[in-house]
């Protein structure tokens, strides 16, 4: 009777599960199947809790989640991996679920998982001030494949650079395309993955004079980061003053 009510309750808890994972009782068995379904609400539950969604908000989501998995090429455990990841970056449960198909794809191309994929997306929305939509992941997604492919890197190294680069994006007010060229440039180079973000990030704030060498050279050829009125100037007009000098 005891074991009878509790795969009574299991069954209330996440029965809409198990029809999905009927493929694996045979390979895996029904104890693995269960300890899977158990997973898998695990998770589907603290995205709830993270997006604060109500009970039936949170109902049509995770019939939204399988729905999802069933037409995708992930695995559903990567897919709330990732969907998991953009709720706790602020997104709510249904951006989190657009988020992840295009992590999901952006994955595919970048040797990474979905939810590194994921992680990715969301702190590059974050540090180029990017709206938490379905568009802006999409955007940030192929701006990142696309310097990748000019400058014949892979997408994974891209997104390493850029994750390392967009650290200083605010504070230096640089755009999300600006920085991406610069990865590009550099991996045309042979400058890659956390390599490029790192020099990138230092370019930047040699840009202010941080050191005598850097404040030196500036001075030389006459660029300053502050305008006249005492405001600092955006990195990208130093830069290109920069080269302007350089050039003439």
């Amino acid at each position: 009777k005891g074991a009878a009510r509790g795969l009574g309750q299991m069954w209330l808890a996440w029965g809409n599960l198990l029809p999905m994972m009927a493929g694996f009782a045979v390979a895996a068995g029904i104890k693995g199947v269960i300890s899977f379904g158990e997973d898998m609400e695990h998770s589907l539950t603290m995205v709830r809790v993270v997006t604060g969604d109500t009970t039936q908000q949170f109902e049509l989501f995770k019939q939204s989640v399988f729905d999802v998995a069933t037409h995708s090429n992930q695995p559903i455990e990567q897919l709330i991996a990732g969907v998991t990841r953009l709720a706790q970056a602020g997104f709510n449960a249904k951006e989190a679920l657009a988020g992840a198909k295009v992590a999901g794809d952006l994955a595919l191309v970048g040797e990474a998982t979905p939810e590194q994929a994921s992680l990715y997306l969301a702190g590059a929305t974050s540090a180029f001030g990017l709206g938490r939509t379905e568009e802006s992941l999409s955007h940030v997604a192929n701006v990142t494949a696309k310097a990748a492919a000019i400058s014949q890197t892979s997408v994974g190294l891209m997104m390493e650079g850029m994750r390392q680069a967009s650290t200083v994006s605010e504070q230096f007010g640089v755009s999300l395309e600006f920085t991406a060229a610069a990865m590009a440039a550099m991996a045309q180079n042979n400058i890659t993955g956390s390599a490029s973000g790192t020099a990138f990030r230092n370019m930047l704030t040699d840009l202010t004079g941080r050191t005598e060498k850097s404040s030196a050279a500036l001075k030389e050829l006459g660029v300053s980061f502050y305008n006249l009125d005492g405001s600092e100037k955006e990195a990208k007009s130093v830069l290109k003053d920069v080269l302007q000098k350089l050039s003439g």
